[in-house]
C-alpha cells in the first residue's frame, strides 16, 4: 500500500511540474514574441459607418462624400502621402498595374499609434454615355477638377477610385510603396467601385 501512495505522489508531482514547464514556455513564446507592425486603412462615411463601397450607384454630377483613415502601428512615426486613382481598369490586381489619372494627393505625418482622416468630396462631371462604353473625361475631386480620360464597358457602367499610401524612406530618400512588419513587405491600398449612370431626367 505505501508503494502505491508514492507512486501516485511521483505521477502527480510529476503532471504538476510537466504543467508548469510547458506554461513557463509558452509564457516566455508570448512574452518573447515580438507584435506584429502595421499600417491601416480603410474607408467611413461621414457618419461614422464602414463605406459599403462595392454598393454605391453615382449619379453623374452628383457627389459621394467619405474619408479614408490611415492608422500607422509600425512603431514609429511616419510619413504618408496618399494618392488618389480614378480608373475604369478593372483587370489589375495592384496600383502598379492600374491604367489611371492621379486625381488627388495629400501627405501626413502620423504619429506612432495614430491616425490621419483625409476628407474626401468625389464627383464626376463629364462623362459620354455611349452605345457600347461610357467615357469619363473630368472628375471633381474636393472642388478641384481635373481632367481624365477613362472608359468603362456600358455592360457594367463601373469606375474605381483607387487609394495608394506611400511611405517616406529616409534611406532611399524618397516616398516608396512598401513597409516591413518586421518579417514581410507589404502594401496599402483599397478601392472604392462605383456604377456611374446618367444625370437625372426633369
Amino acid at each position: 500500500m505505501p508503494l502505491r501512495f508514492e507512486v501516485e505522489d511521483f505521477a502527480l508531482t510529476f503532471s504538476l511540474l510537466s504543467t508548469i514547464l510547458v506554461l513557463s514556455f509558452l509564457g516566455f513564446q508570448i512574452m518573447s514574441t515580438p507584435r506584429r507592425s502595421y499600417i491601416a486603412i480603410y474607408a467611413i462615411s461621414k457618419e461614422g459607418k464602414v463605406f459599403t463601397s462595392n454598393e454605391t450607384i453615382l449619379r453623374l454630377g452628383d457627389g459621394m462624400k467619405f474619408m479614408i483613415v490611415v492608422e500607422n502601428h509600425l512603431g514609429r512615426p511616419i510619413n504618408v502621402k496618399l494618392l488618389t486613382i480614378f480608373t475604369g481598369d478593372l483587370n489589375f490586381t495592384s496600383p502598379e498595374g492600374c491604367k489611371g489619372s492621379i486625381v488627388n494627393e495629400q501627405v501626413f505625418t502620423i504619429d506612432d499609434k495614430g491616425r490621419s482622416v483625409a476628407e474626401m468630396e468625389f464627383s464626376v462631371t463629364k462623362a459620354i454615355f455611349g452605345q457600347n462604353s461610357i467615357t469619363v473625361e473630368q472628375v471633381d475631386v474636393n472642388s478641384f477638377n481635373h481632367e481624365v480620360m477613362a472608359k468603362s464597358p456600358s455592360s457594367n457602367q463601373t469606375f474605381r477610385l483607387i487609394f495608394y499610401l506611400l511611405i517616406w524612406s529616409d534611406d532611399e530618400g524618397r516616398y516608396v510603396t512598401k513597409w516591413n512588419d518586421g518579417i514581410n513587405d507589404h502594401t496599402s491600398w483599397l478601392q472604392i467601385w462605383f456604377e456611374l449612370v446618367p444625370e437625372a431626367v426633369e
